[in-house]
């Protein structure tokens, strides 16, 4: 590691990524005495200021950055159309509705006038970060990857052509018509660009792009992470389906800040002190359960005592259970959590219902929790596998209709069946092993050029 002072070093995030560990992360790298800057959106600002207090950390701003991937701007039909039973149509309607050409353009003159200001020592930049990706290279500025996602949605050029594809839904062991599903499935992802609504997109995009001097090559998946000085994700490599990685991919495990995140808090805190087994079922704020959902979960709950829930749901959503429903006495819904680290740590939380998303994923596995899973979309049911493979979940057998029996049998099996808690508990460890927070900030600071 460099023992002298590095240059400044320039976080830049993507708003709808994992933005909350590269805070943590940048933050780490501020206390440690650099003179750290991070990009993002006006909507991070707040949760930047709060973890970054008294570091010197400073926020730079995109602007509101209304962006088309952003999920606060989904409508229901959009919502839909990523959570069709398809993978094929949900992953080629991501691709089309999120190509956004404006706005990554807008951030890259924005990103571009502020290295100009600072001459930034390293970028350290979201693996969505298109737009910073696109300026350290046409810079030559060196840049660290962060990655929240599972390392094959990354490092696609690296796997082999039998590998379930990214966003497939597959297992790894496939059956024959799996196997063909998978071929077919790989061809037509990796054709999507050409697709009508995608290809005139992209072509005007790589003129813009051309028009302004930007690499050529930063339009390539392979030569951007080639170009990168270290590629590091948080998940463990070997959690993953094997595949032959480059040399610069690292794991650092999970992103943890330090706890207990919001001490203050007392009334979800002493609740879960009461219950001595409690299933704490969040599924993000992505995604929207039908009402259907909704009362299927209460009536499994209701089955579930003396086992207790708690469940975090958006208050529009709880506004639109069914109103012959009841709520059992073992439920309790916030519409909010200061700090879902605080509710994973603690020793009553048994099981984390959740859709598998690589963020809540990578915190439960931190705090050796087993989870069940109801995939939400796109990346989640190739995460669901990777969980139930390693033998620390269940998935509902049907993820687009929710029925009670479903979820009271997979949360029976997964609460009685300690082997279920023992997987969780031996992945927690091995992540913890990788270094987290501090080792990526011993990274970060070791590629950083010195004053």
């Amino acid at each position: 590691m460099n023992s002298n002072v590095p240059g400044p070093i320039v976080f830049a995030g993507a708003p709808y990524s994992g933005m909350t560990p590269m805070i943590v992360t940048a933050a780490e790298v501020a206390r440690r005495g650099a003179e750290v800057y991070f990009v993002g959106t006006e909507s991070y600002r707040p949760e930047f200021d709060e973890r970054t207090a008294g570091t010197g950390a400073k926020y730079l701003s995109l602007g509101a950055g209304d962006s088309p991937a952003d999920p606060s701007t989904w409508d229901d039909e959009t919502f839909r159309s990523f959570t069709q039973p398809s993978r094929w149509r949900s992953a080629k309607a991501f691709v089309r509705h999120n190509l956004d050409i404006d706005i990554q353009i807008d951030w890259y003159r924005r990103l571009e006038a502020e290295v100009e200001r600072l001459r930034p020592s390293l970028l350290v930049v979201d693996c969505l970060s298109q737009y910073a990706i696109d300026l350290a290279m046409t810079r030559g500025i060196p840049f660290v990857v962060e990655a929240c996602l599972m390392p094959s949605f990354v490092l696609q050029p690296w796997l082999p052509k039998d590998y379930p594809w990214p966003y497939s839904g597959l297992p790894r062991e496939m059956s024959r018509g799996q196997r063909i599903t998978n071929a077919w499935f790989r061809f037509r992802m990796r054709t999507v660009m050409f697709r009508p609504g995608v290809f005139g997109k992209a072509i005007a995009y790589a003129k813009q792009a051309r028009a302004m001097g930007i690499n050529a090559k930063a339009m390539h998946p392979r030569a951007r992470i080639e170009a990168a000085s270290l590629v590091m994700f948080h998940t463990p490599l070997d959690l993953e389906y094997p595949f032959p990685a480059p040399e610069n991919v690292v794991s650092v495990g999970s992103i943890t800040p330090k706890l207990p995140e919001a001490p203050e808090e007392r009334s979800v805190r002493s609740w879960l002190d009461d219950h001595e087994s409690v299933v704490y079922l969040a599924f993000g704020t992505i995604n929207r359960l039908s009402p259907q959902s909704i009362g299927a979960m209460l009536a499994a709950a209701a089955r579930l005592a003396p086992h207790a829930m708690l469940w975090k749901i958006p208050k529009d959503q709880w506004e639109q259970r069914p109103g012959d429903v009841a709520v059992p006495d073992n439920v309790r819904v916030e519409h909010w959590v200061p700090s879902q680290f605080d509710v994973l740590a603690h020793p009553n939380v048994k099981v984390f219902f959740t859709h598998a998303g690589s963020n809540g994923m990578h915190e439960c596995l931190n705090f050796g929790k087993p989870m069940v899973s109801r995939p939400g979309w796109i990346d989640c049911h190739d995460i669901a596998h990777r969980i139930d493979d390693a033998g620390m979940g269940l998935t509902l057998d049907d993820v687009d209709t929710v029925h009670a029996d479903d979820v009271v049998d997979k949360l029976t099996r997964v609460l009685s069946d300690p082997s279920f808690t023992e997987r969780a508990r031996y992945w927690s460890a091995r992540q913890r092993e990788l270094g987290g927070v501090a080792r990526a900030a011993d990274l970060i600071l070791a590629h950083a050029t010195p004053v």
